[in-house]
């Protein structure tokens, strides 16, 4: 196992210039902005869209589902109520463009929850912008308005609250139990949130049972598990409704493309999945920080999933920037000022590669929208 703990370089104690930074931001801008504003409609836009507005105008929830002819007056659990109806409201303001303004809103949420990791974690500005330019140009190819963009938001935020959780520090946890409430109304992939949470849970009993005040922080923590499974049972079904779910995560889906393996699909798919496997493995090999396994596992997990159902390559990406943004900082400082010298064609060390950036960047825009399927 390679690690390099015993001859990395010493950190910059000055750390990264404030021009490194603004030039990150105004690429990531530049970047999110030409992928928010492309997207496609997904098949399942206008049923998701004409049940939020018969559920406006009704004011109630269908129990039977009213546009069925294979099964009419069979009962509906419809998991996706809250989306639907968030989805009325922005097709009732302004038409498609509310829809694509709740889609960039969405997306944005979700980067910007990496980038609390990343600046929480202190990665450099250039490592930030290679994981904004490879992650902002696939996620965005899974966020079609549709209720799964509300699910890969919040587990984007999910992360940001159990990234931040230390022993004493309850504020952050105390909003999980909301999110699952509100998680749990708008999409069925609240399961695997409360599978992720349990994951980091679990860390953090673990590191409560080995520090000073024990019975104060396993109360606490043993009262959020309990709120945060309770928050599910909030919703218009109550305990049915885990019936439901339970049968739609059992239920195969062989003719459905996106549940199908990553292998299955075109060697750009492939790619990807293998980029957002093999990126935070290797920093974890070559970092010395090899605990936090909480993050690990959660990580292997992601490895897992998305390998079988391709729906999951999001899940991936940010359990990956997870590991990749708290191994970063060590592996740049050993390898960083070799790239700087090689991006600034030999020229001193210390000269800025943000035109090679740059110039990357152009090159990824330019391929944004082509050769997805």
């Amino acid at each position: 196992m390679i690690s390099l703990s015993s001859h990395r370089a010493p950190l910059s104690t000055a750390g990264p210039s404030r021009a490194a930074w603004i030039w990150t931001v105004v690429a990531i801008v530049v970047l999110f902005t030409g992928n928010a504003l492309h997207t496609m409609a997904d098949p399942d836009l206008w049923g998701h869209l004409r049940f939020g507005l018969a559920h406006r105008d009704e004011g109630r929830l269908a129990r039977v589902d009213p546009y069925s002819y294979t099964a009419a007056g069979a009962a509906w659990t419809n998991h996706e109520w809250l989306t639907e109806w968030s989805f009325a409201v922005a097709y009732t303001a302004a038409g498609a463009e509310g829809l694509m303004v709740l889609r960039a809103t969405l997306l944005a949420a979700t980067v910007a929850a990496v980038g609390v990791i990343c600046v929480r974690r202190k990665a450099p500005p250039a490592a930030v912008l290679v994981l904004a330019i490879f992650g902002i140009t696939v996620m965005s190819q899974f966020f079609r308005v549709r209720p799964q963009m509300f699910t890969y938001a919040a587990m984007a935020w999910l992360l940001v609250i159990c990234d931040g959780h230390r022993p004493g520090k309850r504020l952050g946890l105390c909003l999980v139990p909301l999110l699952m409430l509100a998680w749990t109304n708008l999409h069925a992939g609240f399961v695997a949130g409360l599978g992720v949470f349990s994951v980091f849970w679990l860390g953090f009993v673990v590191e409560a049972w080995r520090g000073p005040r024990r019975r104060q922080e396993l109360r606490f923590l043993g009262a959020v598990m309990t709120a945060a499974w309770g928050a599910t049972l909030v919703n218009p079904y109550g305990i049915e409704y885990w019936r439901y779910v339970l049968f739609a995560v059992t239920l195969p889906r062989p003719a459905i493309t996106e549940w199908r393996s990553v292998f299955m699909h075109n060697a750009i798919l492939q790619a990807c999945y293998v980029a957002s496997a093999i990126v935070p493995a290797a920093m974890w090999l070559l970092s010395s920080r090899k605990r936090f396994w909480a993050e690990t596992a959660v990580f292997a997990l992601g490895i897992v999933l998305a390998g079988r159902h391709v729906r999951h390559l999001p899940f991936l990406m940010l359990f990956g920037s997870l590991v990749y943004a708290r191994r970063v900082p060590e592996v740049w400082s050993h390898f960083g000022p070799r790239v700087q010298r090689f991006m600034a064609g030999g020229a001193e060390t210390g000269s800025s590669p943000w035109p090679a950036f740059a110039f990357l960047l152009l090159l990824v825009m330019a391929g944004v929208g082509g050769g997805w399927k």
